[in-house]
């Protein structure tokens, strides 16, 4: 058994993964097909009429624009996908690296609401893990502490000894 410097057994990429619930997974697998079935359907079919009337190219560019809101709509790990994608015109067609160059600057921001929702399952999640499951970097005690001159808050670790 592989062991990290404080005893504890080290946990591999692979075993976390595993831990997580397998209808979970299944569950995030169905929403984002069908967020994508979605999102591409309805553009697939304008993209036959824009096909007829525009010609190939600007079809291929409608629907590397599509591909870009697509990752945006799914949110940050396909966003920066998206974005590493758009760094790599030898594995993907050059138009579509051009659109998804766009992830890199414009991306729409998260509402106030998903960012409240966001932070509420990170703190659920965090509060539920044993304190020994964390890196040891996290269970270092955050304290907040006065500076003497100003007399403001400022953010502040303790050390372990």
């Amino acid at each position: 058994m592989v062991t990290d410097t404080e005893g504890r057994a080290a946990v591999s990429a692979e075993e976390r993964i595993a831990a997580v619930p397998g209808w979970r997974v299944f569950i995030r697998f169905v929403t984002v097909a069908a967020i994508g079935t979605a999102y591409m359907l309805p553009a697939g079919v304008a993209a036959l009429a824009l096909r007829v009337f525009r010609g190939a190219p600007a079809t291929r560019r409608f629907m590397f624009r599509r591909v870009a809101r697509l990752l945006q709509v799914l949110g940050p790990t396909f966003i920066k996908y998206g974005q590493i994608g758009s760094t790599r015109p030898d594995a993907i067609k050059p138009g579509l690296c051009e659109e998804l160059g766009v992830l890199h600057d414009a991306v729409v921001p998260m509402s106030r609401g998903q960012a409240d929702r966001a932070g509420r399952r990170v703190r659920a999640g965090a509060a539920g893990r044993d304190r020994r499951d964390r890196p040891y970097a996290d269970r270092q005690r955050q304290h907040r502490r006065r500076l003497p001159a100003r007399g403001c808050a400022t953010a502040g670790r303790s050390r372990s000894r």
